[in-house]
């Protein structure tokens, strides 16, 4: 769960609640109040997501975009705080079992589409 609070600097707009990166994980599934914040970057800008009651945001992970040998892109994203109202969001995030092996997909690799990465262990600390 992640609580943004109102941010405090009024003469800002906003500020940035969390930094832009991907999600280290196979895909994260994100439930988001209404309140605007979360962005995407599409086509080198900053996007926001539109929040549509009752849905959940769903994206690819870092670890997707390895099974698909990058068939799909991990989605770049962050988070700006809002200076009128708090935010809230939860987000589910779906990992392989520790110690699982990764790698591109077999049925994606030919001569057309070489393997991009090398296979590797997923070890978590949690």
């Amino acid at each position: 769960m992640n609580y943004y609070p109102v941010c405090q600097e009024q003469d800002l707009g906003f500020t940035r609640g969390v930094r832009p990166h991907t999600d280290p994980t196979i895909i994260t599934i994100l439930l988001q109040d209404n309140v605007p914040g979360f962005k995407v970057l599409n086509n080198g800008k900053w996007v926001d997501v539109a929040h549509i009651p009752n849905t959940f945001v769903i994206h690819v992970g870092d670890l997707l975009q390895v099974i698909s040998n990058y068939r799909y892109k991990s989605l770049h994203h962050q988070v700006y705080v809002n200076c009128e109202k708090q935010r809230l969001s939860v987000a589910s995030y779906c990992y392989p079992s520790p110690d699982t092996s990764i790698g591109a997909a077999k049925e994606l690799i030919d001569d057309e589409h070489p393997a991009i990465y090398r296979d590797f262990h997923v070890r978590r600390v949690l």
